[in-house]
């Protein structure tokens, strides 16, 4: 699905020579000698650079995605690495001279996507991917806020919001209903979405602090292009996770919503073994969570939807509604 989506924001091509100039503060007198675009990310402009005198090859990232990402980024790395295998961070600056973005240089992290895999993965590979995907959202999982919101540059909640059913509706009337979103939907499926919602939004009710304790660390994007796999003797281990502009504080359940997104959904033992490697690594599930990682994942594609022109993404978000509804 995702791999026929539109950029949401320009790519930046860089010849060598301003390549060679924004890997100077950490790697002085270097040049580059090869640079290679990266896949995945539709946002921001990744480079995978090859070094002269340097044996291994880094990431040049420079966030194009919005100004507050890039540090948020940066500060969601350094508080989870000690738990989550995540790229390190070599250098970080607010500002570079080529294109005036922040800017980071990384560890290049010589795995591979977790969709590029689980496409020839047989099924006991699949339960073990499985198992430590769940195991490593459960880590990710583990730091807490004191409330559900953005961030800003010091993962203080600077934009606090309600991840409830009153917030729920909230924000897909706002998207849906005095949005974009009715425009691409017709009156119709808009109105069968909003009683749907309406009818559903209770289950976010019954997931409170009582029951979690406190919001959490939510990726936000954790899916099959932001989770790398290695090759190990015996089985696949999670290489790292990447691309954190999106986190934010609120339930976990929205990060289970996003991995079983199709096409991941479809392959056999794979939700089971997630949970299972998710509970294990001390994740808590809720009774109906399947149903309320549904409804917390129809948000991004709500979001989607508020676009104010037509793409991929808008029909892939589309279908999706229809797919909810018809198999709830």
């Amino acid at each position: 699905m995702r791999e026929s989506w539109e950029r949401s924001t320009p790519w930046l091509s860089l010849n060598i020579d301003s390549l060679t100039e924004l890997i100077q503060p950490v790697f002085k007198g270097s040049h580059v000698i090869s640079a290679q675009p990266t896949q995945g990310g539709l946002a921001n402009t990744n480079y995978r650079l090859e070094l002269s005198n340097i044996a291994n090859p880094i990431l040049l990232r420079i966030f194009s995605c919005k100004s507050g990402a890039a540090r948020k980024e940066f500060a969601i790395n350094q508080l989870v690495k000690t738990y989550v295998r995540v790229p390190e961070y070599f250098y970080f600056a607010d500002f570079n001279t080529i294109t005036g973005h922040p800017y980071a240089l990384m560890e290049w992290i010589d795995g591979q996507m977790l969709d590029s895999v689980i496409q020839s993965a047989n099924t006991e590979d699949i339960r073990i991917i499985a198992r430590s995907v769940g195991g490593v959202l459960a880590n990710i999982h583990s730091f807490r806020f004191e409330q559900a919101g953005f961030f800003d540059d010091d993962l203080e909640v600077e934009q606090p919001i309600n991840i409830y059913g009153e917030g729920f509706l909230s924000f897909i009337h706002n998207n849906l209903i005095k949005g974009n979103g009715h425009k691409h939907l017709g009156d119709e499926l808009t109105r069968q979405f909003w009683d749907f919602c309406n009818q559903h939004a209770y289950l976010l009710d019954e997931i409170n602090n009582n029951f979690y304790g406190a919001p959490c660390l939510v990726h936000s994007d954790f899916g099959g292009t932001n989770i790398l796999l290695k090759q190990g003797i015996d089985n696949w281990t999670i290489g790292g996770v990447i691309d954190w502009e999106f986190a934010y504080s609120g339930l976990p359940l929205a990060d289970i919503g996003h991995i079983l997104r199709p096409p991941l959904d479809a392959l056999p033992d794979w939700s089971e073994y997630l949970i299972q490697g998710y509970m294990d690594n001390g994740g808590i599930i809720p009774g109906q969570w399947r149903r309320i990682s549904k409804l917390l994942d129809l948000l991004a594609w709500v979001d989607f939807l508020n676009r104010d022109v037509s793409s991929t993404v808008i029909s892939s978000a589309r279908q999706v509604l229809i797919n909810t509804m018809n198999c709830w």
